[in-house]
């Protein structure tokens, strides 16, 4: 009895310390114990253990490149669940240990269904295997795939590119389209096209690859192809293999003495501490191993960098110009953080330039587009008011600039000012018809107006440009669709039902969405007389009335009676997604005509033991769907959402009892605090805590939802576990929940004290020495008269930028007249 009851303790303590080191991050050993607790006794939390701590550690070993072990722990995984779970990165993983072949074959045979954009990622990395000649891959895939098609034209561009001809080899890249697996390639490609005549151009196009496309290396290396001379590109150089050393200087055109050179500088930058001094004076003794042109340009570069330097470039080269000094300058001050300084030199070069406005136009504006960057820089873009003068004045020198206009919309729409925004939308699209970027802003701008005329014309002139678009479709047909319901309201109702075709049009014919069928639906009701709109807002007690069914007897009368857009009814939820799915998209089209949603509901549930209200519980994926449908309609400015869910509280009370993982009960806690409905948000974190009881974020939204998302109606202990719950978020490094926790109780703190800024003082010396500048100014200002406005903000301005906040408001500037 003894040795069986030791055995027993036992259990417990080695399932703890699996448990633990699956916690901590230890899944190797995490994984041995699991086995060990396995061979006593077969349970299932064991069995899910093992197999989390199989997945996590394959994922640890795939981030060190370690990418065939991690292959055999997702197959050990799988051999425990065959829920294919993570499959995505399975495949890339095989694809990365070189069992291409076996990838595709898994890929072309399952029946998992991936994302489109996951399916292009892999595409993307098969199409990296395709440069280097691997036959059997090619050969594994249809010759009418886009992966196969694009590449034939990616050699005939490179066939084009070698023979040095530009023209036809962006003629040949300009076939490809941009969803192709090749659109990053295309990017590197068309960069090198134009790194000779358009530097700005090609930092452009390579600034659209993104980090973690497999042409990423390539990009950063032709990057620094144009990158000039300093102390930054030796370390840089320092960091590369000597293929990739000679690709760059190859690109750059230094001869082998030069490389030589290069070389022999890298060696010295390892041994002292070099600094740009030392790069310009080795630059300008070296001129004849690097060109003098090379040297002076280079040295140009490191000015900012190091003022004092301008007097022995002058020395050995050519006085700078007015406009080259204060060029440099204005960059020194960015570099120092003083805008304010910097913005003076800058507009002394545009006065410069303005002399010669017609040749020098498009230098005029970029500068400005770079004293509006200077801010995307400081991370202050979207909130200095500075932005949109600079970037409206840059297009009265240059009117066919996209990002200036795309920055313009954007900024506006962040700081809602709705007829800027809308005007500078359709400033855009006059000035640009048929560019897809341009096309989309001009969308989203019509439909926030609620011109859904003008977002159709706006989407289907896109689709032309692009016809797989799916947004814009999206849009062509909700567009179709809010423009009909507009229609129902007034009561025309063949119109609607035209309009309600037209919408069908920009719909998948293999894949409906049942929004079609759901309206149509819901109009031929109101045709019959079954309901109608009600006029106004609809009463508190009716918006939130929760939804029943009726009784049998009573549903099949009106069956009978209105068959055919009952039909209709069902048809669109069960195309819509089924279940809670499709039933919360038939009752946010109801809501949006201003029906009785308590009347349509009874038409689709049928009886009482519909799929509704059954014990069947929804699905997880069911549940994610709803979570992510609820979001996107408050993107989109829904403004029924709480009184749906509050309508739907009965049927969405069950998935509670749907086991979900962490993350997914985050979201769906998340997304029910977004609608501040409190009461199913209570229930939901109170649920979930007692599965993740160190989780800080549960404990903020019962907290949230039992306070009815007021801090003012906080306990004082309440106050005290979210306080503690910020610092187990901060420990946990949960860095997003310790910002939402303390943004909510911020407010009973308040911004009682003043703040003095200290973070960008500079040292005793400097800022002695810019006082004494000031001071300079000022009296030269009392010289000239009074001190205005101007003066009065200029002087503010640079002790703000010394450090020094001052409690009074800055004065704008008075235009010049």
């Amino acid at each position: 009895m003894s040795k069986k009851k030791k055995s027993f303790q036992k259990t417990p303590i080695s399932a703890q310390k699996a448990d633990d080191f699956l916690a901590k991050g230890k899944y190797k050993e995490a994984t041995d114990a699991y086995k060990k607790l396995l061979k006593t006794e077969q349970r299932q939390e064991w069995q899910d253990g093992l197999a989390k701590a199989y997945l996590l550690r394959a994922k640890s070993l795939a981030k060190k490149g370690m990418y065939k072990e991690a292959v055999v722990l997702w197959e050990n995984r799988a051999n425990i669940y065959n829920d294919k779970e993570s499959f995505e990165q399975y495949i890339h993983w095989l694809i990365k240990s070189g069992s291409s072949s076996r990838a595709i074959n898994l890929l072309t045979d399952s029946d998992v269904n991936l994302p489109k954009t996951t399916l292009q990622q892999l595409m993307v990395q098969f199409g990296v295997l395709f440069f280097e000649n691997h036959i059997d891959i090619k050969q594994a895939f249809s010759q009418d795939t886009p992966l196969v098609k694009h590449y034939k034209i990616i050699e005939q561009a490179l066939a084009a590119y070698y023979q040095n001809d530009k023209k036809l080899c962006e003629e040949y890249i300009n076939q490809i389209p941009f969803r192709s697996p090749y659109r990053d390639f295309c990017l590197l490609l068309k960069s090198l096209l134009v790194i000779d005549s358009n530097q700005n151009l090609t930092n452009e196009l390579l600034a659209k690859i993104p980090s973690n496309s497999p042409y990423a290396k390539f990009a950063s290396l032709v990057q620094l192809a144009i990158e000039p001379y300093n102390t930054e590109l030796l370390d840089k150089l320092a960091k590369l293999s000597s293929a990739e050393q000679q690709f760059v200087s190859h690109m750059k055109g230094w001869n082998k003495q030069q490389f030589k050179a290069i070389n022999i500088l890298k060696e010295a930058t390892s041994i002292r501490k070099v600094n740009d001094k030392i790069v310009l004076e080795i630059l300008i003794n070296n001129r004849q191993v690097f060109g003098e042109k090379y040297v002076q340009n280079s040295c140009m570069a490191i000015l900012p960098n190091y003022i004092n330097g301008i007097k022995l470039y002058e020395k050995i080269f050519t006085p700078l110009s007015k406009f080259d000094k204060n060029r440099i300058f204005a960059l020194h001050h960015e570099q120092q953080d003083t805008p304010f300084l910097a913005n003076k030199n800058w507009q002394i070069c545009v006065d410069i330039l303005k002399q010669n406005r017609k040749q020098n136009s498009l230098k005029i504006a970029l500068i400005l587009r770079h004293q509006a960057d200077f801010f995307k820089r400081r991370g202050e873009f979207l909130n200095n008011e500075n932005v949109p003068e600079y970037l409206i004045q840059s297009l009265d020198f240059d009117p066919n600039d996209k990002e200036s206009y795309l920055n313009l919309t954007k900024w506006y729409k962040k700081n809602v000012q709705t007829k800027s925004y809308y005007q500078w939308s359709e400033s855009a699209v006059k000035q640009l018809p048929q560019d897809s970027d341009i096309l989309f802003v001009a969308m989203e701008a019509a439909i926030d107006r609620k011109s859904f005329k003008k977002a159709l014309k706006y989407a289907v002139t896109l689709l032309k440009i692009d016809p797989i678009n799916i947004k814009a479709r999206y849009i062509a047909r909700n567009s179709h669709i809010a423009h009909a319901q507009k229609l129902i309201k007034n009561g025309k109702y063949p119109l609607a039902h035209k309009e309600l075709e037209e919408a069908a049009q920009f719909e998948k014919a293999t894949k409906p969405t049942g929004i079609i069928q759901i309206n149509q639906g819901l109009l031929e009701l109101q045709e019959q007389g079954f309901i109608k709109p009600i006029k106004g807002r609809l009463p508190t007690e009716l918006r939130t009335k929760p939804l029943k069914p009726m009784a049998t007897k009573q549903f099949k009368e009106v069956n009978n009676k209105y068959l055919q857009p009952i039909k209709l009814l069902q048809e669109g939820v069960q195309l819509a997604g089924g279940g809670l799915l499709g039933l919360f998209k038939l009752m946010v089209d109801s809501k949006k005509q201003n029906l009785d949603c308590t009347k349509i509901y009874p038409l689709i549930v049928k009886t009482k033991t519909s799929l509704f209200i059954s014990k069947t519980l929804p699905t997880q994926h069911e549940i994610l769907e709803l979570v992510n449908l609820i979001n996107i309609y408050a993107e989109e400015e829904v403004n029924f959402l709480n009184d749906l869910v509050e309508q739907m509280k009965e049927q969405l009370q069950p998935i509670v009892k749907v086991k979900l993982l962490k993350d997914d009960m985050l979201s769906l806690c998340q997304c029910i605090k977004r609608i501040e409905h409190h009461e199913l948000l209570k229930t939901f974190a109170t649920h979930a805590l007692k599965q993740w009881k160190q989780q800080p974020a549960f404990t903020f939204y019962l907290i949230y939802g039992v306070a009815n998302g007021n801090v003012w109606h906080l306990s004082e202990n309440q106050v005290d576990k979210l306080e503690i719950a910020i610092d187990n978020a901060k420990n946990q490094g949960d860095e997003r929940t310790a910002i939402m926790i303390a943004k909510f109780i911020e407010p009973m703190y308040g911004n009682m004290f003043p703040k003095f800024n200290t973070s960008n003082l500079p040292n005793e010396e400097k800022l002695e020495a810019e006082f004494e500048k000031l001071n300079l100014d000022m009296e030269e200002m009392e010289k000239r008269g009074e001190i205005g406005p101007n003066e009065l903000a200029e002087v503010l301005g640079r002790l703000a930028e010394l450090g020094i906040d001052l409690p009074v408001d800055v004065p704008k500037k008075r235009r010049k007249k």
